[in-house]
């Protein structure tokens, strides 16, 4: 039997103490993933765990491990996941299946993080916390639901006036359609805005996040959706596009 904390491999199966998976918590990987329970705070931690996944809010997964939570709801509902941190910086994913980071909803750091995901169905979700030897809480409330928003998808495209302007929106409740061409392979929630101009204009776009996120991604397109007729795209804090030309016509902004 493996001894968890005098650094020997009791067992002799060429692993000690935390490295040893019969040392290691079970919700250490999804297998064991934790049902949480609404309005119940879990006291938790990384410490014993391993490095079981990555996710899009944390690029450099350095001496941090992960463990795993679920979240199971009967109705369509909104649903607010809290952690807060007793030991420095977390990383949290809110995930549709569990350790696939494609499948994110929602992924934040901090001491205290807040994933709220509106409207969703009926269904079981996870959530992945990662830390350096983190001890956390986590707890989840329900409400709404409240409505997606209609230009999460194309054909609800929300129109911009072509004079110009500020219009805010909300990712929050959206999820992912598109994959703009400056964003690799990353997989983000999207919405969707429409711009006619009837003659020709130098337009500059701009798109940024509150809280703010170097992985801001906005791209211009003449049909909505379809990255072959991208004609631009910008990524960063501020994500900037400019086209000192723009002929009159349809244009589609993510």
């Amino acid at each position: 039997t493996e001894i968890c904390d005098d650094i020997r491999d009791n067992n002799c199966d060429t692993v000690a103490d935390f490295a040893d998976p019969a040392c290691r918590p079970a919700n250490d990987s999804c297998s064991g993933a934790m049902l949480l329970e609404e309005g119940v705070s879990v006291n938790a931690s990384t410490r014993g765990t391993v490095l079981d996944y990555t996710m899009p809010c944390n690029l450099y997964p350095y001496s941090v491990t992960d463990v795993a939570f679920s979240i199971t709801i009967t109705e369509t509902l909104d649903v607010i996941v809290d952690i807060t941190s007793r030991s420095g910086t977390i990383y949290a994913d809110f995930e549709r299946t569990c350790g696939v980071s494609s499948s994110s909803m929602r992924c934040l750091t901090g001491t205290t993080v807040q994933l709220r995901r509106n409207a969703l169905p009926p269904g079981t979700y996870y959530v992945i916390v990662q830390g350096g030897n983190a001890d956390f809480a986590i707890s989840y409330t329900t409400a709404g639901p409240t409505p997606i928003p209609p230009n999460d998808v194309c054909t609800g495209a929300t129109d911009v006036p072509a004079a110009g302007g500020t219009i805010a929106g909300t990712l929050l409740d959206t999820s992912n359609h598109y994959v703009p061409s400056c964003a690799g392979s990353g997989a983000y929630p999207d919405v969707f805005y429409r711009l006619v101009l009837t003659e020709p204009h130098k337009i500059t776009i701009t798109a940024a996040l509150t809280p703010t996120s170097y992985s801001t991604y906005v791209s211009l397109m003449t049909e909505c959706g379809d990255v072959r007729t991208e004609i631009a795209c910008g990524s960063g804090y501020t994500a900037t596009i400019t086209r000192n030309f723009l002929d009159a016509g349809t244009y589609y902004i993510a």
